[in-house]
């Protein structure tokens, strides 16, 4: 596994901070720049401003066109890797103008976005959109000191916010700021209403806050805290990540407000392995079905997690019957564990975190809109629900499992119907797949190796 270095000055994968710039990029389109348009708008149409200070311009009709145009410009670039660094300096320098113009538009997360705009502006990833999904190598290196930098200025957000809430009498624990947005709302947070069945857990979330308002403030503040170390510190992350991942999913469902939850989601990638190659997936190349599937998970695996095997190459395993088709999809975890069909393909979808993520904000940002139907609101937290019911005990067995066996018979070759992998003997009753680590390990490393080395002549 690839390890982010303690030094900041060593050399690390880029493709974790690309998969990061995509990610950022698409909320910046969706969420950023429009509320950066909604600022111009509402300085043009008023003729009373307080600048933030007294030497910041003000802008003209013709400016302000120019600036929305050259910022939709660069978010796009952003996104598509074109430019980058130039892109992010000028969304930086833009939008801290367009911020400036006015005491109104005082916003801690647009502020937070500009932060961001500016470290990617110092460090680029080298790795375009493009070549991002057509490469499989991590050959592109960047400084660490750009990841480094991020993480610092999320810890710093969420330690402030803490330390903000200590020192505030409505938080501490008295918890009075938390009943009042749970019960009437506030200025600065109101309740996310919701649909069925969200409103259900909304009204219990309700119930049991109001119930310990003091209790909750303190736990906020001690959530914001850890989140702070969790961020600074490596050791934290195999486990932190999930809390990092939790807390903002939970403003999401339960406050209204624009994208700061997703800015904190989206940082999550930088937690996250990246470059190991730690999952080998097996897979038929005389298989067209397979190839394409193949093709398209490549093109998703932008944290470079995923190593790819001819089940050719593997050979067999002695000693146990002939039963798994090869129309299966098999995946090699690092624990020596096995996992084909269903799982496997579970397992892979958790593996391409950057591309998930990008979906569900083309999803939240579009406020249900999809297929040319207005869905619910509730739409990606729906989503989000149905990816996490995919792990739910019960799942795999009645609805995944059955599912997946009629999708691979109809996508079956007539040449992989005729090859035959040997299924290997389980390790226990509560493992089922599972293969005996050690001789399964000696296999595939020859497998790799011949394929390899097939490849290089």
């Amino acid at each position: 596994m690839t390890r982010v270095p303690p030094r900041p000055t060593a050399s690390v994968p880029a493709c974790r901070l690309a998969a990061f710039r995509v990610v950022f990029a698409l909320t910046t389109l969706y969420f950023h720049i429009p509320q950066s348009d909604g600022m111009i708008a509402s300085y043009l149409t008023s003729s009373f401003h307080v600048p933030m200070h007294e030497w910041v311009p003000p802008i003209t009709p013709a400016l302000a066109q120019v600036m929305i145009g050259v910022r939709h410009l660069a978010a796009w670039c952003l996104l598509l890797g074109v430019l980058t660094r130039l892109s992010a300096a000028c969304l930086a320098v833009t939008g801290a103008h367009i911020f400036m113009l006015d005491m109104n538009n005082y916003s801690h997360h647009f502020e937070f976005h500009l932060t961001i705009f500016a470290l990617l502006a110092v460090w680029s990833d080298r790795l375009p959109l493009g070549r991002l999904m057509r490469e499989e190598s991590d050959s592109v290196q960047i400084t660490s000191w750009a990841e480094w930098f991020l993480r610092i200025q999320v810890a710093i957000v969420y330690l402030s916010a803490a330390i903000d809430k200590i020192f505030s009498s409505d938080w501490g624990t008295s918890g009075a700021m938390i009943s009042e947005v749970y019960r009437s709302g506030s200025p600065s947070f109101m309740l996310k209403p919701h649909g069925f069945p969200l409103n259900v857990l909304q009204d219990a979330n309700v119930t049991l806050v109001l119930s310990a308002p003091g209790i909750t403030s303190a736990l906020t503040i001690l959530v914001e805290l850890l989140l702070a170390a969790i961020f600074m510190v490596r050791s934290l992350w195999p486990k932190g990540m999930w809390l990092a991942l939790g807390f903002p999913l939970y403003l999401e469902f339960a406050v209204k407000q624009r994208y700061f939850a997703w800015d904190m989601i989206t940082a999550v990638l930088l937690l996250l392995p990246a470059a190991d190659h730690a999952y080998i997936i097996f897979h038929d190349p005389a298989c067209s079905a397979c190839v394409r599937y193949r093709a398209v998970v490549r093109a998703l695996d932008w944290l470079r997690r995923l190593r790819w095997v001819p089940l050719q190459g593997v050979g067999h395993v002695p000693g146990v019957t002939q039963q798994a088709p090869r129309t299966a999809i098999y995946a090699l975890g690092p624990d020596g564990r096995i996992r084909m069909g269903y799982e496997a393909l579970r397992l892979v979808l958790a593996l391409i975190p950057g591309p998930v993520l990008a979906v569900l904000t083309l999803v939240r940002a579009t406020n249900g809109w999809g297929a040319g139907l207005l869905l619910p609101e509730d739409t990606v937290i729906l989503v989000i629900a149905g990816l996490c019911l995919l792990w739910l005990p019960g799942v795999a067995r009645f609805i995944g499992r059955p599912l997946y066996a009629h999708w691979a018979a109809k996508r079956a070759c007539p040449h992989s119907r005729e090859l035959m992998m040997e299924a290997v003997s389980p390790i226990g009753p509560s493992r089922p797949g599972s293969m005996q680590a050690e001789q399964l390990i000696t296999l595939v490393s020859n497998a790799i190796e011949d394929h390899k080395s097939t490849t290089a002549i």
